[in-house]
């Protein structure tokens, strides 16, 4: 089981993979995309600002933090390959020509990382529930915005 930091640790690295992602999806993307992804990729970082909040609350709240910068990082790590596989994102992007597939690419996304926070609230202690809870509705913001997009794609 995860503690509320590495929980929110591994949301922080999801965050930063999909920033990655829709800023390699803009440059890449058609000119009438560019602005989409540009927005997606600040939304992404909204989403670490608030999660990185949430993480300093829980520090000041004095839940048992391991402080050691190595495992901190290990726990991102997990989010960077639990839905984005950072180490795969570039050669993948490479493959998504056309707006529809980026759009129906960076859904399926979208939706690992609501499975994973699934998973996760399964697993995971009740007190880690809310916080779950809150992560996933946040997922699932993008997912809707991200399904009007390429909705509007294929009209």
């Amino acid at each position: 089981m995860f503690t509320k930091s590495e929980i929110i640790n591994i949301a922080i690295g999801i965050e930063e993979s999909g920033f990655e992602f829709y800023k390699e999806a803009e440059n890449t993307a058609p000119k009438d995309l560019k602005e989409v992804f540009r927005f997606l990729s600040k939304e992404e970082l909204k989403h670490k600002e608030i999660f990185e909040e949430i993480l300093r609350n829980l520090e000041r709240s004095k839940e048992i933090v391991i402080n050691d910068e190595d495992y901190a990082q290990y726990v991102k790590t997990i989010g960077h390959i639990a839905v984005f596989k950072k180490n795969e994102l570039k050669e993948k992007i490479g493959t998504l020509d056309t707006p529809d597939k980026i759009i129906s690419f960076a859904i399926e996304m979208e939706i690992s990382s609501i499975n994973y926070y699934n998973f996760l609230l399964e697993v995971e202690s009740e007190k880690n529930k809310p916080l779950l809870n809150q992560i996933i509705a946040e997922e699932r913001k993008h997912l809707a915005m991200l399904t009007g997009i390429l909705e509007k794609l294929k009209r």
